[in-house]
């Protein structure tokens, strides 16, 4: 594989996952893989040890060519209640991509030359289940496909089909295929 993506949510928990996780991790260092990451931070699993996943988010944020949080996760791994100092503090930790999804003001990209707010379009939305998860995936195809594409413009194309996914009820079958999204792009 070019790429390996690596979301958090039970791959933190002690156990054969989480040393799977890790040396999977340095599998792909070692072989100049493009590593993503997700912290997909969940109260409900790690509320009683924020400290541990925060240490783990940490290794999997140095080593990574693009990582995703939300402003939540963001505040929490550096400890700052400001997104821009937050933005700042976690780029520094290494990665080269830092998207931090805001909603429905989009989302910010921060690299180590530039902090820039990518704008989405404003949708009606009737649940937001799976639109992290669809931004991602958006974002990760494009990486792959088309490797040469700037990050804005592949942060520009996530945040509408992250948009569009919260247009529609459930996970899966709201995601949006490509065809729908070049179509709301032309249509706009």
């Amino acid at each position: 594989f070019d790429l390996y993506h690596f979301g958090s949510a039970t791959a933190f928990l002690e156990g054969d996952l989480k040393k799977t996780y890790y040396n999977l991790k340095e599998y792909a260092k070692k072989n100049n893989k493009i590593i993503s990451f997700d912290a997909n931070y969940r109260e409900s699993l790690f509320g009683n040890n924020k400290e541990g996943f925060i240490k783990c988010c940490i290794d999997f944020i140095k080593d990574s060519n693009i990582v995703k949080l939300s402003e939540e996760e963001a505040f929490l791994i550096s400890g700052k209640n400001n997104i821009k100092e937050a933005s700042e503090f976690i780029i520094k930790l290494g990665c080269k991509n830092l998207i931090i999804t805001l909603g429905k003001k989009g989302a910010l990209l921060t690299t180590k030359e530039k902090q820039i707010l990518v704008p989405t379009k404003e949708l009606k939305m009737k649940d937001a289940t799976g639109a992290g998860d669809a931004f991602m995936g958006a974002v990760l195809a494009q990486v792959v496909e088309n490797p040469h594409k700037s990050m804005e413009e592949i942060v520009k194309t996530a945040n509408i089909v992250g948009g569009i996914t919260t247009t529609k009820i459930g996970a899966l079958e709201s995601i949006p295929t490509w065809d729908e999204v070049l179509t709301f792009i032309k249509n706009s």
